[in-house]
Order: structure tokens, then C-alpha cells, then sequence
């Protein structure tokens, strides 16, 4: 016989913590101009560890552990450079990035489309092959964000 306690709590409050947590969950991705905005420069942790382009070339980030991939278009090059940092601080230099993913970054405006569902869903990124994990979290948001976009 399960305890009362544990019977009140799955019957009536797990069923309304689930209702608040979907009803205010909601991430709104708004398109932001970068025309002419300047260089980021990117500090990793250790000396001389600076990565500098422009933030309409960044691409996406891809943090692993206390490392963090940034993808970036250097002359319509696609670079990849690895540094130590966290995905946080990268999210603090650059203000147009839009978290889609616990591990992942991106630029919204490069993504090309988003395939799959909320559960398991994924999108491509201009001038990258592999595909990008999107999280249950930013799917709606992101698909919004495509279908409103001029």
C-alpha cells in the first residue's frame, strides 16, 4: 500500500507542477540586426587564448566539458577553434547567439531549417554538415522563430 503522502502528491500536485512548468516555459527568440556591428573577441582561460571575428560570421558553439568548439566564417572559410572557456562566457560576448541546447549555441540567423519533433528534434546550420541537437525546451521557440522570420 503506497503511503497517502505519495498517492495526494501524483494525483494533484504533480499534474499542476506539470501545467505551470509547460504554461511558462515558453523561449521567445527575437531577431536581432548585426549589421555593422564590430569584432567579438573571445578570451579563453588560459594565456593568449583570443579568438576575434565578426558577429554576423559566428556560426555556433559546442561546449564540451571545460572546452568550447566555435564555428565561424573567416573570408567565407568555415573555421573551427577550440579554447577554454565556458559556454556561458561565450553567450556573454556574444549577444545574438540563442541557446538551443544544454552543450549548444547558435546563430539564429544561419539556421537553414529544423527537422524532426519536440522530443527529438534537430537543426542544420549554414556551411555545417553535421546536424545540431535542439532541446524539447527551444523547439517551439525556434520553429516560431523560422516561420516568422522575413
Amino acid at each position: 500500500m503506497e503511503p497517502y503522502f505519495w498517492f495526494t502528491f501524483r494525483t494533484y500536485f504533480y499534474p499542476f507542477w506539470a501545467y505551470l512548468r509547460f504554461a511558462f516555459s515558453k523561449i521567445i527568440i527575437k531577431p536581432i540586426s548585426v549589421e555593422n556591428k564590430p569584432e567579438v573577441v573571445i578570451k579563453g582561460n588560459s594565456q593568449n587564448e583570443n579568438i576575434k571575428f565578426s558577429e554576423k560570421n559566428f556560426l555556433m558553439a559546442n561546449a564540451q566539458s571545460n572546452y568550447v568548439d566555435i564555428y565561424y566564417l573567416k573570408d567565407d572559410v568555415l573555421r573551427k577553434e577550440m579554447i577554454r572557456s565556458t559556454l556561458s562566457n561565450i553567450i556573454k560576448e556574444i549577444p545574438t547567439a540563442e541557446q538551443v541546447h544544454r552543450s549548444y549555441i547558435v546563430n539564429p540567423s544561419q539556421i537553414e531549417k529544423i527537422s524532426g519533433n519536440t522530443r527529438k528534434g534537430s537543426i542544420a546550420i549554414r556551411h555545417i554538415k553535421e546536424e545540431v541537437p535542439i532541446s524539447p525546451k527551444y523547439f517551439l521557440g525556434v520553429k516560431e522563430y523560422l516561420q516568422s522570420r522575413p
